[in-house]
């Protein structure tokens, strides 16, 4: 007896959120980019974005790499907003919010793909290997954006797949969906000419709406933009200036780097050989082009959505590994399982391919979810750190300008601006026990694995 589709996605959800629950720690690691984030929620809430801008810009300015933008697209913070004004900077219970996220976006994978005309043991499986898989387990430790793109993006291909052209409402909500959808991440903007190429499919196969049915989209992206144009603070954007630093090598080493995650998302690659790691990325990436052959010409939209997400992957000008491929993920594993099915061999043997990369997948997110039980990610916040940040709140003026390597956690925990360089400019020095010491440095804190220093000359 089959169980049927609903206990099912019941089930799977239940799973998911068991797994990310054991996952998740009372802090944060080093990846600081939540600290921004946390901060321009607390910016919009205080109505000081401005200032926040200003003090980020300076110290991505006066750090050595790409640490991050000048400021965020505001959609994540405002997501973030209620739960920071009742829970404040608990960062279990932020990180519980974010992973609800990917909780909630289990119908809309499991609806997008019975649209495709899937059958339901398909659709429940393509939901399991994107849910239940150790990627997106994992993630569960972080307050990131990327898990509340990943609901939004499905929930506005979802809503584009079912446009019907026949209500103003839908049409406008659509609009305001993947604008709000680009509001958390900007490569949401791809959603748009995906949302014109199912317009011009379904202009020459169905019967044709009036034209404003097809512009209002358009029309309410647009407004919505400008409006957040003319009311968000404003600086020469980093990341178009970082673009215009991409190059072929760079092209080819994203390239070489994606096409690995590509066999990495079904195999950890943890201690295997590079040799290995090739021949399986090899190995499903010439199934998930097999399905494309087999069924691309039947998703023109769904296309246009994976060649404009993954070509802006490839021309970025770092690395960001498989949090920026969650958008498409589930369309490439439809596109596995299509490959699957195209294969010269019979079809209970299909069958075991696909049963055995369900069992892969989830003792693997078991292995992950009992490797991060165990284990300390509490880098950013541990007790050490605190002492720290309060001895600094505490003992050192407003306008104090640090010197850390993580400019942006320490000005969330401190307000205190904070530089990766060593400006001329910066009144104290905050760095690990193991770098050496200037003459010119006065030690006013040594803990177990830090020293703050003061620089009496500038």
């Amino acid at each position: 007896m089959r169980l049927p589709a609903t206990n099912a996605l019941y089930c799977v959800g239940i799973l998911t959120l068991l797994l990310g629950l054991s996952c998740i720690d009372i802090g944060h690691n080093w990846s600081d980019d939540f600290a921004l984030y946390l901060q321009q929620t607390q910016a919009l809430w205080e109505g000081n974005t401005e200032d926040l801008l200003k003090a980020n810009y300076f110290a991505m300015e006066h750090s050595y790499a790409h640490v991050g933008p000048y400021l965020y697209p505001n959609g994540f913070p405002i997501l973030l907003l209620p739960i920071y004004l009742i829970f404040g900077l608990n960062f279990w219970v932020l990180k519980v919010y974010c992973l609800l996220f990917l909780i909630a976006s289990i119908p809309f994978i499991y609806a997008i793909f019975k649209q495709f005309g899937c059958s339901t043991p398909k659709a429940l499986a393509i939901t399991f290997l994107v849910v239940i898989n150790y990627h997106f387990i994992r993630f569960s430790d972080h307050i990131l954006s990327d898990l509340p793109f990943f609901f939004f993006s499905l929930w506005s291909y979802y809503h584009l797949q079912r446009q019907q052209y026949n209500s103003y409402f839908q049409s406008i909500f659509l609009g305001i969906l993947i604008f709000f959808t680009y509001n958390i991440r900007d490569i949401g903007i791809v959603l748009l000419p995906c949302l014109f190429a199912y317009q011009w499919q379904q202009f020459k196969t169905a019967k044709k709406a009036s034209l404003e049915i097809y512009l209002l989209p358009y029309i309410s992206f647009v407004c919505l933009w400008l409006m957040r144009w003319y009311w968000s603070p404003s600086v020469s954007t980093k990341q178009l200036s970082l673009l215009s630093e991409t190059s072929l090598d760079i092209i080819i080493n994203n390239f070489y780097y994606y096409f690995l995650l590509v066999g990495n998302y079904f195999l950890i690659f943890r201690n295997i050989p590079t040799s290995i790691a090739l021949v399986v990325a090899c190995f499903f990436s010439s199934l998930i082009l097999l399905g494309i052959y087999q069924k691309g010409n039947a998703h023109l939209p769904l296309l246009v959505y994976l060649g404009g997400t993954i070509s802006i992957c490839l021309i970025w000008v770092s690395f960001q590994g498989m949090r920026f491929l969650f958008p498409v993920l589930p369309f490439l594993i439809y596109f596995l399982l299509e490959g699957i099915k195209g294969l010269p061999i019979a079809p209970k043997f299909q069958k075991y391919i696909i049963i055995g990369l369900l069992l892969s997948s989830l003792s693997q997110s078991l292995l992950t979810s009992y490797y991060y039980w165990q284990k300390d990610t509490n880098e950013a916040y541990s007790i050490e750190l605190q002492q720290i940040y309060q001895y600094i709140k505490n003992n050192t003026p407003k306008e104090a300008i640090i010197v850390f390597y993580k400019p942006r956690a320490l000005r969330l925990f401190t307000q205190r601006n904070a530089v990766q360089k060593d400006i001329s400019t910066a009144h104290y020095n905050l760095k690990k026990r193991t770098h050496s010491l200037l003459p010119t440095d006065s030690i006013l804190l040594k803990t177990e694995h830090y020293i703050l220093t003061y620089k009496k000359t500038r």
